[in-house]
């Protein structure tokens, strides 16, 4: 690619000194001369509209908007062993043209730019913010192949792309049609548990199950056979396999994907290890169906999608080889590979170098420009001045002239509209189970009527057990209700010092979390046997929640907004007071308000502090430090 350095004000200089001679060629009334004054007008007139055409003409609307100018190399002459002298690099030093010098806009075909290289495959590395989803969303709408995206987040964007979008949670590919792409998606999905002999175990054991089954259920009476001849070692690996298959058993199912459609596979509905997992399995698959074209009069090319990409790249360096690994070194035959995560160093070096187009937003991340600087080092204080929504192309070969391009794309609204969820093309049920008619948003509202709880608490009302596949229901119709302001949720520290999700309904008459803690802090009083004097109702401001002889209590859920209540009932008060929070965050917020007399405490302090029923622990309220 040619980098432009033709500036703005050339431009004008250039504009300026065409129309001078076109006056004065016309100011001569010679004919032959008018003519070449038109000309001249018409050429500076083509000048003015250099940027218009440019972007009419550019498949992409990336445009270059500025250039800099790399470090050069110091040289000193130093006298070899023949005697003879010859330059030698000992540093570099910048240039004297800034970076945010501006040229003329070029809008540059960015389609054109990648397919020269050979190579199609692209990685995206942007921090939120920088304009990395605006990047994606310009290279994906100017693709003429069919598209594949992996997307991970709720709400994304790119499910709001004109493609088909598939929840993955309800048509899941299949992952027992292959024990070795099993066993690997499993160690991927699971990575803080690979280390030392639990790693070897958890794979071997996988894989041999994983072999001998068609389906979940079959996978967990195996697992159970397994382990009647087990070491002690393999049943430690094999107690580990059955607390973590919970999250992965949401479904029975398969389907084969039309490739020659644009279709998004959306994973937001699935707990954090199940995204990875079958992630995996369905880029395998997906892979297979590719490769399986080979030698076909079908020559169609299809593009892939991998956003967070890290999520498979994270153990490169161990046995537990991702597929992405071969689609960056084959996919050129089938068609391209686009992948986008936040941090350049996310992706081992060893695949970075499969990329021949790699597109940097700007980064502080010491990691980050450390990789970068193995590229060249002028790449780092490039990378650290990038505005938002400016990127380079790390694999950009610089000329002599010192000159890198500084790209930036303009911005492309998508409307605003909820994903249209389809059924997956060919799609091939193993087992399906009758359709469940249960209102699960009117159940779960008047579950939590009663009191907050947790997911599990909420599941164990509805009858669900844990490997259940319903509690993905569950957890999506949280989520609506949350979206929608009807319940709210918040973190809480029990007695037994286990911190869980609770879950409330929102009410400005009520205060669900207040009364919860407040039994809980009534119960374990009455249990250490401390007299309780008054348990008083919620919203009377004037009066501590809870009164002792020799303590009060008072409970602050974090919900509310002002202390001033709170900062009057204590002046008042001659006693000790505990203010008990529902986790160690909200008592750190509250603990400017901690002296000799007032303490701040979680539910489990209370317990330690109070348990025993010991009157000197009466005496000392617990403290808490923030």
């Amino acid at each position: 690619m040619n980098v432009s350095t033709f500036t703005k004000k050339t431009k004008h200089e250039i504009v300026a000194f065409l129309i001078l001679i076109a006056f004065l060629l016309v100011y001569s009334q010679k004919p032959t001369l008018v003519v070449i004054a038109v000309v001249l007008i018409a050429l500076a007139a083509l000048l003015i509209m250099r940027t218009s055409i440019l972007r009419k003409f550019a498949r992409t609307p990336i445009r270059q908007v500025a250039f800099a100018d790399l470090m050069e190399p110091v040289e000193e002459y130093r006298r070899s062993s023949s005697g003879e002298s010859r330059p030698v690099i000992v540093g570099y030093r910048k240039r004297e043209i800034p970076l945010v010098r501006r040229i003329d806009h070029c809008y540059a075909n960015f389609d054109e730019y990648i397919a020269r290289k050979g190579n199609p495959s692209v990685m995206v590395c942007g921090r939120s913010g920088m304009g990395k989803s605006e990047l994606m969303n310009v290279l994906l709408l100017s693709a003429k192949e069919p598209k594949i995206v992996f997307s991970f987040k709720p709400n994304d964007a790119y499910l709001r792309l004109p493609c088909q979008v598939i929840d993955v949670s309800k048509h899941i590919p299949d992952p027992f049609q292959d024990a070795d792409a099993f066993s690997i998606a499993y160690t991927l999905a699971f990575p803080a548990n690979v280390r030392g002999i639990t790693f070897s175990q958890v794979r071997a054991i996988v894989k041999s199950v994983a072999r001998e089954s068609k389906n979940w259920n079959e996978f967990k009476d195996n697992l159970k056979r397994t382990e009647k001849r087990a070491t002690d070692i393999q049943k430690e690996a094999l107690a580990l396999i059955q607390a973590q298959i919970g999250g992965l058993v949401v479904g029975e199912g398969s389907f084969s994907m039309d490739l020659a459609k644009d279709m998004v596979l959306d994973f937001s509905y699935l707990d954090e290890s199940a995204k990875t997992f079958y992630a995996e399995i369905a880029l395998r698959q997906i892979w297979s169906s590719l490769t399986g074209r080979l030698g076909a009069q079908e020559k169609r090319r299809t593009l892939i999608v991998i956003d967070e990409v890290h999520r498979l790249t994270q153990l490169y360096e161990m046995e537990a080889r991702t597929i992405v690994d071969t689609l960056m070194r084959q996919v050129r035959q089938f068609g391209a590979l686009y992948t986008a995560t936040q941090n350049y160093s996310d992706i081992p070096d060893a695949l970075r170098n499969q990329f021949a187009t790699q597109l940097t937003f700007n980064t502080t991340s010491e990691r980050d420009l450390e990789a970068i600087r193995k590229i060249d080092s002028a790449y780092v204080w490039i990378v650290k001045e990038l505005r938002p929504h400016q990127f380079i192309d790390l694999t950009f070969r610089v000329g002599n002239g010192g000159i890198v391009p500084i790209f930036q794309a303009d911005r492309i609204e998508l409307p605003e509209r909820q994903a249209q969820y389809d059924e997956p093309a060919n799609v091939a049920p193993v087992q399906q189970k009758a359709e469940d008619a249960t209102d699960y948003e009117s159940e779960i509202l008047a579950i939590l009527k009663k009191e907050p709880l947790h997911q599990t608490g909420i599941d164990r009302a509805l009858g669900i057990e844990r490997e259940d596949s319903r509690r993905l229901i569950v957890k999506k119709e949280l989520k609506k209700l949350l979206d929608g302001d009807e319940i709210g949720r918040i973190r809480y520290l029990n007695s037994a010092g286990k911190e869980k999700v609770l879950y409330y309904i929102k009410d400005p008459n009520l205060s669900p979390i207040h009364d919860y803690m407040q039994k809980e802090a009534v119960s374990i009083l009455t249990a250490s046997g401390v007299q309780v004097s008054r348990s008083n109702a919620t919203g009377d401001g004037s009066v501590p929640d809870t009164e002792t002889p020799e303590f009060d209590i008072e409970i602050e859920t974090g919900l509310k907004h002002s202390g001033a209540d709170l900062q009057g009932r204590l002046s008042k008060s001659a006693k000790k007071v505990i203010i008990l929070a529902p986790n160690y965050e909200e008592a750190g917020r509250y603990s400017r308000y901690a002296s000799e007399r007032v303490k701040v405490a979680t539910m489990p302090e209370l317990r330690e502090a109070i348990s025993g029923g010991a009157s000197s622990k009466q005496e000392q309220p617990p403290s808490h430090a923030p």
